[in-house]
């Protein structure tokens, strides 16, 4: 798929959690006991957000196209163990945080690049200067 189909269905993405919200908003001001199309408003907003926050566009790919394989087992093995005991859930999820805040990556951090006209400009510059001394 390439990136114009992404940025398509980003799009719509972003329209569908924006009327969501706009939904949630309308129920809480028009029929604020209507809670139950309030929450589910609130709730597929806050989802189909997330979404969007996750597709890839023209700057970046997606969220999780960075993700080694490490973290799908981590997920995978919390999620498990969520399911099975509930309870223990908060300190899983505690755990994980601070697990993800020590875990240091190992993906060298992108260099800001120059164009060539830019370093050429800088290199007569420095030159002009040290045969002006």
């Amino acid at each position: 798929m390439n990136l114009e189909d992404w940025d398509v269905k980003r799009r719509i993405v972003g329209v569908f959690a924006i009327l969501s919200w706009i939904a949630a908003v309308v129920f809480y001001v028009t029929a604020p006991e209507s809670e139950v199309f309030l929450g589910g408003a609130v709730r597929i907003g806050a989802v189909m957000s997330a979404i969007w926050l996750a597709l890839p566009n023209k700057d970046r790919a997606a969220a999780w196209a960075n993700m080694s394989g490490k973290w799908w087992v981590t997920l995978g093995i919390s999620t498990l163990a969520m399911v099975i005991r509930p309870k223990l859930a908060p300190g899983i999820l505690i755990v994980l945080a601070i697990i993800s805040f020590l875990w240091k990556s190992k993906t060298p951090k992108p260099v800001a690049r120059v164009n060539r006209s830019q370093a050429e400009a800088t290199d007569e510059k420095s030159k002009s200067t040290k045969s002006s001394r």
